[in-house]
């Protein structure tokens, strides 16, 4: 019972968080998860890298924090720039883009690269293969920092 209610708890506290950010500015409906995927990437490239078991585990404790951050502010944005007929669509069309390239693609690729980095690395080979996904990271800090740009007339457009 204690591991289901830590993550409803982490939920409710970055909703809180970015609620009360973004009363003055929307944008920070995207630039709090933006910041946080961008923190996210050196933590995470710690993590890969460092030699130390308790840095190694450290690290991705925060990693898997800050990437789990931005879950709650994607769907709330995708409820408030959505029409009220279309927030169901919104959240399936999230939750299926998610899931083919979370659960799909990203492992698919990650173990393509470790198979074409084998030869040349050995055993390191899957570090430097996991370490790719902080592209994909870094890519959607990006496009968290582009897209807050527009979220003020998509809001207005769905109002």
């Amino acid at each position: 019972m204690e591991a289901t209610a830590r993550p409803s708890l982490r939920r409710y506290c970055v909703l809180a968080l970015v609620a009360l950010v973004s009363r003055r500015d929307d944008r920070w409906k995207l630039w709090a998860p933006a910041i946080m995927s961008g923190l996210a990437v050196p933590v995470f490239a710690l993590c890969m890298l460092t030699p130390d078991f308790t840095t190694m585990v450290a690290a991705l404790a925060l990693t898997s924090f800050l990437v789990g951050f931005h879950l709650v502010p994607i769907f709330a944005v995708a409820q408030t720039v959505a029409r009220s007929s279309m927030r169901a669509l919104a959240s399936a069309i999230v939750l299926l883009t998610a899931t083919c390239f979370g659960q799909g693609v990203r492992p698919l690729a990650v173990g393509t690269l470790n198979d074409a980095l084998k030869s040349d690395f050995g055993a390191e080979a899957v570090r430097y293969s996991l370490l790719s996904t902080a592209v994909t990271t870094t890519l959607s800090a990006l496009l968290f920092i582009r897209a807050a740009g527009s979220i003020r007339g998509d809001i207005q457009r769905a109002s």
